[in-house]
């Protein structure tokens, strides 16, 4: 069963204005389901940055399982950033088989938000 149900309305990607970032202890764990589903449903909030350190074995591989449910399921730009190294291979190649961009380094992932960022600036500004 999908991680999200309901329906979320979302900003067009070149209006990305608001980002996001949260730090979750487990994706599905209860204290953060809430708030994850308000930052998808929310239509101030343009992106989302999910940030990972030393996930291992079979959580990483069910934290990297819940990251591709969300990404399928929302419009909204979706990353993730996952610091473990070689310990959390498995996982890696879940995100990447599914298109879910992963950034191994933290000033990556946010390098690649700001082009993002900057992106949508320029095509604002097109119009």
């Amino acid at each position: 069963m999908p991680f999200l149900t309901g329906t979320f309305t979302t900003s067009p990607f070149q209006k990305l204005v608001n980002l996001v970032n949260n730090v979750p202890s487990s994706p599905m764990h209860a204290l953060h389901e809430r708030p994850l589903l308000y930052m998808l449903q929310n239509e101030s909030l343009h992106a989302i940055m999910m940030m990972f350190t030393m996930y291992v074995g079979k959580r990483a591989e069910k934290a990297a399982r819940d990251m591709v449910d969300i990404f399928q399921e929302t419009d909204k730009p979706l990353m993730v950033c996952w610091i473990a190294g070689s310990l959390a291979q498995d996982a890696y190649k879940i995100l990447e088989q599914a298109g879910v961009p992963l950034f191994k380094t933290a000033g990556r992932c946010v390098r690649a938000l700001r082009a993002q960022v900057k992106y949508s600036q320029f095509l604002r500004a097109l119009t």
